[in-house]
C-alpha cells in the first residue's frame, strides 16, 4: 500500500534527497498494469474530469482520492458513502471504467469500446 511504501522512505530518509514520500493527490503515484502496458497518474483523470464537472484540476484530484463519494442523484461531492449506497470517488470514475472497458475489449464488445472511447 501507499502507506507501507511511505514508512519506508520514512525508515531511510535522507534530508538531501527532500520530501520523497509518495501521495497519489500530489501526482507522485502512477497505477498501472505491466502485463497490458498501460498507466496513469491521478492528474490525467483530474484533466478530464475537472473539465466536465468545472473543478479545478488540482481539486478533483483530491475529490479522486480518500473518503470522497459523488451523489450523482444530488450532483455533489460527498464524505459520506451514505450507508453504503455511494461508490468512493477513485472506483467510480476511474477503476470501475477501466474495468469494464478492460472486459469488453477482451469479450471482443466493440461497439461497447468504441462507446467508452467516444465519452
Amino acid at each position: 500500500s501507499i502507506e507501507s511504501v511511505n514508512v519506508i522512505v520514512a525508515t531511510y530518509n535522507d534530508e538531501k534527497l527532500g520530501d520523497v514520500q509518495v501521495d497519489p493527490t500530489a501526482g507522485t503515484v502512477a497505477f498501472g498494469s505491466g502485463l497490458h502496458q498501460w498507466a496513469f497518474t491521478l492528474k490525467r483523470f483530474a484533466k478530464t474530469y475537472g473539465a466536465k464537472f468545472n473543478v479545478p484540476e488540482e481539486k478533483m484530484m483530491s475529490k479522486l482520492w480518500g473518503d470522497w463519494y459523488f451523489d450523482a442523484s444530488r450532483k455533489v461531492w460527498t464524505t459520506s458513502d451514505k450507508g453504503g449506497t455511494l461508490e468512493r470517488a477513485f472506483c467510480q470514475f476511474i477503476a470501475t471504467p477501466i474495468t469494464t472497458l478492460f472486459e469488453a475489449l477482451m469479450a471482443e464488445k466493440n461497439a461497447k469500446v468504441t462507446k467508452m472511447l467516444k465519452a
